[in-house]
């Protein structure tokens, strides 16, 4: 079961004063997206930012976690920081994770901002994702979400309370319209097979998604991308299942091992030192019933082969970067540093990325996030995207 929380254009106004006065002396440290070389590039009728970014849901927030963080993990403190992130980025679109105090705070600090909303989360969580838009650029088409463990695809592993969201938005001043994902997948590092499962899932609804409001809104040109935190490696099988990119024989045996129910009763700490973690125990029930590894690549190959917009790092920061060209660091917590979040757009598309955000460097986020400068264990991701003619 999904809660959802939908925003639109009130007169509510921000309940919570001095925001911007709490790290008003701290320079910016947010960087706004600095163009990329696009070889060939094609004119473009529409221009606009997006952002994923996983902001660290207060509700999860234990110190041993975060052992380095001292009074940063305040409350108080943290909805600030995270707020003038927001505000400095000033993005035209937001793909939020683990938002909560949506009610109490988010909701009226957004719309104070411009924007109007989708908010989800799934019964079983106390956080879930967001979807903001400026409601001056654009207005909202259509939106679904998806429930990771009741989708019809095939059984899931176990039961894990991940969900998407799919909203379709259409440029108020243009016959353009953008279908916009926003997910957050399972986070549990030995769970290779249920995060592809998950992974494929999205790409799948987000394709019906797209095709439905095309066929209810033909008049409008549509375009797609898909982020958010995939709790995902580049060297995790699912990111090169998502890109059309070969599996080594490594990634195959994780993916096979991992392909199969798991009993109830031992989902550990989201985030939690991987060393805490038991081994993964079977159920008693038929794994036959379960997806091939096969057949979920099937999927994501029946449908357009995606790119990741941070693919190409490299060309504004030559020195911090990995696997396929992504970032060395999105997440930088105490027991886990790597590449988690992205933002994806078709491969062979109308949507081109023609500018990133620079990510902060290494010595910025050491020992580890939260810091006096970062609100969450994220930083995050921002890209411009054009619409091309």
């Amino acid at each position: 079961m999904l809660a959802v929380i939908q925003f639109q254009n009130s007169d509510n106004s921000l309940t919570e004063s001095g925001t911007d006065l709490v790290f008003a002396h701290m320079a910016p440290q947010l960087k706004a997206c600095r163009p990329i070389s696009v070889p060939n590039a094609r004119p473009s009728k529409l221009s606009l930012t997006l952002i994923s970014y996983n902001i660290l849901a207060q509700a999860l927030i234990k110190r041993e976690l975060f052992p380095h963080s001292g009074n940063i993990l305040k409350w108080k403190t943290r909805k600030a920081m995270v707020l003038k992130e927001l505000k400095e980025l000033n993005a035209d679109i937001l793909c939020l994770q683990e938002v909560d105090h949506v009610e109490d705070f988010y909701g009226d600090a957004l719309h104070a901002l411009g924007y109007s909303f989708e908010f989800c989360k799934h019964s079983t969580k106390l956080h879930g994702c967001m979807i903001a838009f400026k409601h001056s650029l654009f207005t909202k088409v259509n939106y679904d979400t998806v429930d990771y463990d009741t989708y019809p695809l095939c059984p899931p592993t176990q039961k894990t309370g991940n969900i998407a969201q799919l909203i379709a938005l259409k440029a108020i001043d243009h016959d353009e319209g953008i279908l916009v994902g926003n997910t957050h997948l399972y986070w549990r590092p030995q769970s290779y097979y249920e995060r592809l499962r998950q992974g494929c899932i999205y790409v799948k609804s987000a394709s019906e998604s797209l095709l439905s409001v095309k066929n209810l809104h033909s008049e409008i040109r549509w375009s797609y991308v898909l982020a958010g935190d995939l709790n995902t490696t580049p060297t995790d099988p699912t990111y090169p299942s998502l890109t059309d990119n070969p599996l080594t024989p490594i990634q195959e045996a994780w993916l096979e091992w991992s392909r199969r129910e798991i009993a109830e009763g031992e989902e550990m700490i989201e985030g939690g030192p991987d060393l805490t973690l038991p081994p993964l125990k079977p159920s008693n029930s038929d794994d036959t019933k379960l997806a091939t590894v096969d057949e979920l690549r099937k999927i994501v190959g029946n449908h357009s082969g995606l790119k990741s917009v941070y693919s190409q790092y490299g060309k504004i920061d030559a020195e911090d970067i990995q696997h396929y060209g992504e970032p060395k660091f999105t997440h930088y917590g105490t027991y886990f540093k790597g590449t988690l979040d992205y933002i994806f757009l078709p491969a062979n598309g109308n949507l081109e990325c023609r500018g990133l955000s620079p990510l902060p460097k290494e010595a910025e986020m050491e020992p580890g996030l939260p810091n006096a400068v970062f609100g969450s264990d994220h930083v995050p991701l921002c890209c411009q995207l054009h619409l091309l003619e």
